[in-house]
Order: structure tokens, then C-alpha cells, then sequence
């Protein structure tokens, strides 16, 4: 069966950021929106761009920056991300159900 990725976070707040500019007609830069948020250019940058993670902080910061999405929205979309990319990788070849009890030695 194949999987797909859900969205990282900075994937939707890319959208999001895109469709605020296009709906209000008004330029901004990713300075601007660093700022309304309280943290750095370089901190939204890598956000953005998929290499940072949605902290339970940031999500806060989010969800008063930008009203409707919840801090809790923000941190389910980065716990769904983060269990997909777990999925990809985890081989549980070397796992077995647990019945107490049971001999517990190692598969072969």
C-alpha cells in the first residue's frame, strides 16, 4: 500500500502566506511576517522550507499570528508529517507482539 507524506507545517504556512497576499492585494516580505511572529528571518526560512519543525511554541506563535488555525492544528499537522516519515523509514522486521508470559527471546 502506498503512503503518501502528508504536508509539512511550512508547506501550508507557505499557502497560507500566498493566499493572504493574493486576497489582500498587499506585498510582504518574509521579514515582515518573522516579526509579526517574534522570531527570526532565518528561523521562518527554514520553516518554511521544510527544515524546522512546528515546536508546541511556534504553534502558539501561529495560531495568534495568523486567527482561525489552532495551535493545536499546527502541532497535529506536524505530528502527522513526523509519523509518515517514521512509517517510511522503521523496519519492524525484528518486533513481535508481546504476550506476557511468553518466552521474549530474540527473533532469529
Amino acid at each position: 500500500m502506498i503512503m503518501n507524506t502528508p504536508s509539512h507545517p511550512g508547506e501550508v504556512l507557505k499557502e497560507m502566506l500566498s493566499s493572504i497576499q493574493e486576497e489582500s492585494g498587499q506585498p510582504f516580505t518574509h521579514e515582515q511576517v518573522a516579526m509579526a511572529l517574534g522570531i527570526t528571518r532565518k528561523t521562518l526560512s527554514a520553516l518554511l522550507n521544510q527544515r524546522q519543525s512546528v515546536s508546541p511554541e511556534m504553534a502558539l506563535r501561529l495560531s495568534i499570528a495568523f486567527p482561525g488555525p489552532t495551535a493545536e492544528f499546527w502541532l497535529r499537522l506536524q505530528d502527522q508529517y513526523d509519523l509518515a516519515l517514521a512509517r517510511k523509514r522503521f523496519n519492524s522486521d525484528a518486533l513481535r507482539v508481546f504476550v506476557p508470559g511468553a518466552s521474549q527471546a530474540p527473533a532469529a
